[in-house]
Formats: structure tokens, C-alpha cells, sequence
């Protein structure tokens, strides 16, 4: 499906998930890498992790994504929030968690202003 979006002019914004992000700069380890591997959802977590990496090493202009570990679908909008590398964040209370309609506020944002183009970013609340 990628080689077929290749030839195309447009962007691909995918909703990634925090376990593809990495924990420090030196990018040796990820969220995922340190999620234990019988949890429920962890193949879930690893596909989303190996989406990152297919997308970053393909020719398209993918902004891949990332929410904070805790995704909050009842969180309200505060329009506080930092928009970060692919480094996994956390607040100054060492939450790392971001509202769907934060999340969704920093997306239409990022179409408006063109920002973050073949980039893998992440977000949080301040």
C-alpha cells in the first residue's frame, strides 16, 4: 500500500501510538521496549511501534503522530499542551496524558500551519 501512495503529492497524518516513541535522546530504547509483553493489548503496541518505522523509512510525507502514554477520551480541551520530537514526555508532575480534544486540536493546527511534515512527533499536557 505505501509504493502506491508514493507517487502521490499529499500528506499522511497517522494516529501513531506512545509505545513507538523513544525515551531519550539516544533513541536505544523505546515505550514499547519497556512494556511488559503479556499485557492484553501489547501486540497492539507493537504494531503501532513498527508503523512508526515503516513509515519513517518509506518516501512519504507521513507526520506520524504520537500521543501521550495516557490518550484521555474524557479529558477536557485546555489548548495547553507541547508538541515534542519522538521522544516520549511528561509534565512537570511527571504525567505523561493529552485529551482526545487536545490531540485533535493539535491536528488541525498541524494542517492549518503545514508544521511537522515527515516528522514522528509526540504531545502532551503541560
Amino acid at each position: 500500500m505505501i509504493k502506491l501512495l508514493e507517487n502521490i503529492d499529499s500528506r499522511l497524518i497517522v494516529v501513531g501510538g506512545a509505545s513507538s516513541l523513544y525515551l531519550d535522546e539516544s533513541h536505544e530504547k523505546r515505550l514499547l521496549d519497556v512494556i511488559p509483553t503479556d499485557l492484553p493489548y501489547y501486540p497492539t503496541l507493537l504494531e503501532m511501534a513498527k508503523a512508526s518505522l515503516i513509515y519513517e523509512a518509506s518516501k512519504l510525507n507521513v507526520t506520524f503522530f504520537s500521543p501521550a502514554e495516557f490518550f484521555d477520551p474524557e479529558g477536557a480541551q485546555t489548548n495547553n499542551y507541547t508538541i515534542t520530537g519522538d521522544v516520549l514526555e511528561h509534565n512537570k508532575a511527571g504525567k505523561s496524558r493529552i485529551s482526545y480534544a487536545d490531540y485533535a486540536e493539535a491536528v488541525l493546527n498541524m494542517i492549518e500551519d503545514g508544521s511537522h511534515q515527515h516528522e514522528h512527533i509526540g504531545i502532551y499536557e503541560n
